[in-house]
């Protein structure tokens, strides 16, 4: 039987313009992304880019210079990513961006 609990997967800051990779789907598991939370807090106009290893940029997420009210979107999701997937982040400009991941961790 599979053994299903909430988790928060990961938390932080991504800078610059690099891919990030903030979430590896550890083996035995599935993880259900639920949750994107982002907030842009450098006081620059970006889009960040929602990657998934295997599959490369999934949906970019435009946000407003903080301290607008369009530079934090809490994103509802239900994704299943399978094990070895690594889930990244990735601005389009320099910057700073928060991050908050959440959902559940399957055991199979």
């Amino acid at each position: 039987m599979a053994t299903l609990r909430a988790t928060q997967f990961a938390s932080g800051i991504i800078s610059g313009t690099s891919a990030i990779d903030i979430y590896t789907v550890p083996s035995g598991h599935k993880a259900i992304l639920k949750s994107l939370t982002v907030q842009e807090v450098s006081g620059s106009n970006t889009v960040v880019n929602v990657r998934l290893s295997a599959f490369g940029t999934w949906f970019g997420q435009a946000l407003v210079a903080y301290p607008d009210d369009n530079s934090h979107r809490d994103l509802r999701l239900w994704v299943v990513l399978e094990p070895g997937q690594v889930l990244q982040l990735q601005r389009i400009n320099a910057g700073q961006v928060t991050y908050t991941a959440s959902g559940s961790l399957m055991t199979i």
